[in-house]
């Protein structure tokens, strides 16, 4: 149902005369009665109206259909029966194609097409016809004997005035834009289709004989606006037709003359109506093929996309599994390597020692380098026990509110002996001292163990290291700031990632497995934490910054009451 600005009254009011003029027009054909004519256009206008604006208008259908009887001869009664039959056609029809699930409200599938023909054009006239007829013979008995004729007549007028009207009002109701590129040729078709049918109904085939049977010249004008155009141009097409074709009869013109005068129409409008159906199928037919032809250009548009994005992924993926395949060889060289090293020199100064050529500070010296390594070593396998521990999920922290400027001081003072060793300065800003976090005191410090080393690894010698230690609203901040020749930003985004190193190659400056700063981000994270990486922009050097929340005293205190309690 379409909106309109009219109030219910106006628009039954508008319905009324359009649909007189059509009662008009259509009983001014009627020769077989007065009342019964086989041309009747209000039909298909009744129907268009209770479709497009709702059935609040039939007053104005009944108000028409009265009037125009009334100029007649019949009695009052006939003619209000003869109005309530054709209000009640009309109303029948919208009933059935609203209860219909095959109708769309529109003439574009085959579907929509044969359910408004059947509906519209074959059992609501029924109604029209039966009613419409016995209101006649009631009123004027002498036409009992032709009620068949009469009914015959009227079915056929009714039906083929839905089928040639009712498409034009509803396809020309939803949109009255036309598509400029195609005006040209809907302007060449329009003259071509006035030409053909002024020569085969209108009169203008040269000669006297103006009855040749010539009715399918005009049906390949139909069929081209079919095949090109939507339903508004086709049913256009056709009202202009059968307009000329109903002229040119009247006046004599033809394939379809007849002596009688209602023959002659009934086998026009059959021509026409015959006409219609198949070219708002044909229309139709088309309309579904269009569809069907976007339809599998979209499929085949978004196949290709998904074939295209799957390729990609494929691509990324198979370069990924060879990146992760080149850094496991990296890794397990490295693995090799980092866990030969220290086993060669505990094993060179073990025999060294067993060999008695050493003196006393010999020894000692041979005592400190096997359990450097053999330290060294067990943070190795350590790392490695954590990695796996993270891979299977089962890295678990014990969590209580915890000083965090300790545990910072207590990760200083591991790496001392290193940073010493280099002279590497240690510097320390503390803007909040009294930082409480909730965190595993012995996870915690290994992630900042394993920072500060990673710092002492790559600052020069004589370098320095600032620690800064702040609070950002509810979060702990820990920076760490080296002197070093910092991160390349190529490597910033993997820094994080297991077994990845800006350095990856067994003939690299620096030692380690690459797994430090994966452990520092899962048990960063396990914290609710998180960690990140830059480079300084005003000198060489790499920023490591630690975000952990921040408790306050008192519900540090609360909670370590509640842990004696239990």
């Amino acid at each position: 149902m379409k909106r309109s600005l009219l109030p219910p009254i106006g628009l039954s009011l508008v319905v009324a005369i359009v649909y007189f003029a059509g009662a008009e027009l259509g009983l001014s054909l009627a020769t077989l009665h007065q009342n019964v004519t086989p041309v009747w256009p209000p039909t298909g206008i009744a129907i268009a109206a209770l479709l497009i604006f709702g059935p609040q208008v039939w007053p104005g259908v009944f108000a028409g259909a009265l009037a125009a009887n009334l100029a007649l001869d019949l009695p009052i009664a006939s003619d209000i029966g003869i109005a309530t039959g054709n209000t009640l056609e009309a109303i029948l029809a919208w009933y059935l194609l609203q209860r219909s699930k095959r109708w769309d409200r529109s003439f574009e599938s085959v579907r929509d097409v044969l359910t408004f023909i059947v509906y519209a054009a074959v059992l609501a006239p029924l109604v029209s016809a039966t009613i419409g007829n016995l209101s006649v013979c009631f009123g004027d008995p002498s036409q009992w004997p032709n009620f068949a004729w009469l009914w015959l007549t009227w079915w056929m007028g009714d039906g083929f005035g839905a089928l040639i009207v009712s498409p034009l009002l509803l396809s020309w109701s939803l949109s009255w834009k036309i598509d400029r590129a195609d005006a040209p040729e809907i302007a060449s078709l329009l003259v071509l289709l006035i030409i053909v049918v002024l020569i085969v109904f209108g009169g203008w085939f040269p000669g006297p004989v103006k009855t040749y049977p010539l009715a399918y010249l005009s049906l390949p004008c139909l069929l081209w606006a079919a095949l090109r155009f939507d339903q508004r141009i086709v049913s256009g097409f056709i009202v202009l037709m059968a307009a000329v074709a109903v002229w040119g009869a009247k006046h004599g013109y033809g394939p379809f003359v007849q002596p009688s005068a209602n023959v002659t129409l009934l086998l026009l409008m059959s021509f026409v109506g015959t006409s219609a159906l198949m070219t708002l199928l044909v229309a139709a037919v088309t309309v579904e093929r269009r569809k069907a032809e976007d339809e599998k250009w979209r499929l085949a548009s978004e196949l290709e996309r998904r074939r295209a994005d799957l390729l990609e992924r494929e691509s990324h993926a198979r370069q990924q599994a060879e990146e992760a395949s080149r850094l496991k060889e990296e890794f397990l060289a490295t693995v090799s390597h980092e866990l030969r090293t220290p086993l060669n020199a505990v094993v060179g100064w073990s025999r060294l020692l067993r060999s008695g050529k050493l003196d006393n500070d010999g020894m000692t010296h041979a005592v400190e380098v096997i359990e450097r390594n053999a330290a060294a070593q067990r943070q190795i396998i350590e790392d490695l026990l954590d990695v796996s521990r993270i891979v299977a999920g089962k890295l678990r922290i014990s969590s209580q509110p915890v000083d965090l400027l300790l545990v910072i001081h207590a990760a200083i003072d591991a790496v001392r002996p290193a940073a010493e060793a280099k002279e590497i300065k240690i510097n320390t800003h503390v803007e909040a001292p009294d930082v409480i976090v909730k965190a595993d005191v012995e996870r915690l410090q290994q992630v900042f163990w394993n920072l500060l080393s990673n710092a002492v690894k790559f600052t020069p010698h004589g370098g320095l290291i600032d620690v800064y230690l702040e609070r950002s609203d509810s979060l702990a901040e820990v920076r760490i700031e080296d002197s070093g020749p910092g991160v390349p930003p190529e490597f910033l985004p993997h820094i994080f990632e297991r077994f990845s190193q800006a350095d990856g190659s067994s003939t690299r400056k620096h030692g380690g497995l690459g797994l430090g700063l994966a452990i520092v981000r899962h048990l960063v994270e396990l914290h609710g934490g998180t960690v990140s990486a830059t480079n300084r922009e005003a000198e060489s050097g790499a920023i490591l910054t630690v975000r952990i929340p921040a408790v306050s005293r008192k519900d540090a205190k609360l909670e370590r009451k509640d842990a004696k309690k239990i």
